[in-house]
């Protein structure tokens, strides 16, 4: 049964933990380009520039995920989420910066452009986590788990943003 089948990939030791980690990772990356559009839109008063910021986001992320791959294989996992998280934070403050204090656009796309590139590339670690988390007998369930995690958050996360509309303002919601 599929429950039971989640139940005992949830008692492995760290699954918890691992679960946790990247359900608040993947519910922010399912968030920003929605809060991203709204915020730069009012900031800027500019659905194009909110593009454009958009545009750098996705460009960047792809040109650095192949390479952060790479870094996961070379310096480990941890190592690597480690140095992303901390540049990724520094970007997302760069960017709520750019947007409270209403900076040009062209510095609102430098750091979203660095947004991208700091995304840290927990999905494919997680992926490649489970494998020595839980027994073979249990793998299918665990990526079928890591699926429904991804799937959910990616639902929930606009709706998330939505209703963080209601009680922050647009430029706080990044």
């Amino acid at each position: 049964m599929v429950g039971e089948s989640y139940a005992a990939v949830l008692r492995g030791d760290g699954v918890v933990r691992l679960v946790v980690a990247t359900s608040i990772s993947r519910m922010t990356t399912s968030m920003l380009s929605l809060s991203l559009l709204i915020a730069v839109s009012k900031s800027t008063g500019s659905v194009v520039d909110a593009g454009a910021v958009l545009f750098a986001h996705a460009v960047a992320l792809a040109l650095v995920a192949p390479a952060a791959g790479r870094l996961v294989d070379r310096f480990g996992s941890r190592r690597t989420l480690f140095v992303f998280v901390g540049f990724h934070t520094l970007s997302y403050a760069a960017v709520v910066f750019a947007l409270v204090h209403q900076l040009p656009a062209a510095y609102l796309l430098l750091a979203a452009a660095a947004l991208g590139a700091t995304t840290p590339p927990s999905g494919s670690v997680v992926r490649a986590s489970w494998p020595q988390l839980v027994p073979e007998s249990n793998l299918s369930s665990a990526y079928a788990l890591d699926t429904v995690i991804n799937s959910s958050t990616f639902i929930l996360g606009p709706i998330l943003v939505g209703a963080l509309l209601y009680v922050m303002p647009p430029n706080m919601i990044v």
